[in-house]
């Protein structure tokens, strides 16, 4: 599933699923934002944002379909095309709001 966030604000990235078990992820267009420190989920709005050099970055959000699967991520799999050719592949830390 591909998923483009078309916003202003948003930074450029889209939630996809991986792998065989087919858990979120989300394909960031700049390879800056693979580096987030967390990732921040809201599943009342489904908003998610990226934690990165201190400041809040609105990333889009999560389709309907993949919330419940986003809810329950522990962490989630970042990953963007470098220049060089490469992916650059990393994960982060999921807060969910409300989630002890």
């Amino acid at each position: 599933m591909f998923c483009d966030m078309v916003n202003e604000k948003a930074v450029q990235a889209a939630f996809e699923e991986n792998g065989a078990a087919h858990e979120p992820c989300i394909h960031f267009y700049d390879p800056s934002y693979v580096r987030a420190e967390a990732i921040l989920f809201d599943p009342s709005t489904r908003a998610v944002h990226a934690l990165l050099h201190e400041a809040l970055h609105y990333v889009g959000q999560v389709p309907e379909t993949m919330s419940a699967k986003f809810a329950a991520l522990e962490d989630v799999s970042l990953y963007a095309d470098h220049y060089s050719g490469c992916t650059v592949r990393m994960h982060a830390p999921v807060c969910v709001e409300g989630r002890s």
